[in-house]
């Protein structure tokens, strides 16, 4: 079965989330899907569970956020950025404990989520594209171990 389409969820209110992320994946072939709630945003989870999720944490929907977050964290395809306001600092730890892989004070550092994008999403469709060249080496363990070692995503 293909891998789906790599697409990056926003779940934010207003417009900096959605603009820094747009511009942190500039030139790459990623989609991205705004939502208002984080209803919406479970619902598309649901939907395509291969993404990532750079959410907007506020005060005044803390809850619904923290439990969009943890529905993210229970599924395995999906990784998650938490964008913080300046005074919500104190939240970090909780939001990496519940499965953010990465925490953000300001729109502006939201350049990480294209590392994220490239390393999750389009590596996997990369390997997925390419042939495994494992016949000229039967019967060669070694060889054919060296190849599997360098083709691992760390080996770079």
């Amino acid at each position: 079965m293909p891998l789906p389409h790599p697409r990056v969820l926003i779940c934010e209110r207003g417009d900096a989330v959605v603009l820094a992320v747009r511009r942190a994946l500039a030139g790459l072939d990623v989609r991205t899907v705004r939502t208002v709630t984080a209803d919406d945003a479970r619902a598309e989870l649901a939907r395509v569970p291969r993404s990532v999720v750079t959410v907007e944490v506020a005060e005044r929907s803390l809850a619904a956020t923290l439990e969009l977050i943890d529905a993210a964290r229970r599924v395995r395809e999906c990784r998650l950025v938490a964008v913080l306001p300046r005074g919500m600092e104190r939240f970090e730890p909780l939001l990496r404990e519940l499965g953010a892989v990465h925490v953000v004070v300001s729109a502006r550092d939201l350049s990480c989520v294209r590392e994220i994008v490239e390393r999750h999403l389009l590596e996997p469709l990369r390997q997925a594209s390419r042939e495994v060249p494992f016949a000229d080496t039967f019967g060669q363990p070694e060889r054919m171990f060296a190849e599997a070692m360098s083709r691992l995503p760390w080996a770079n």
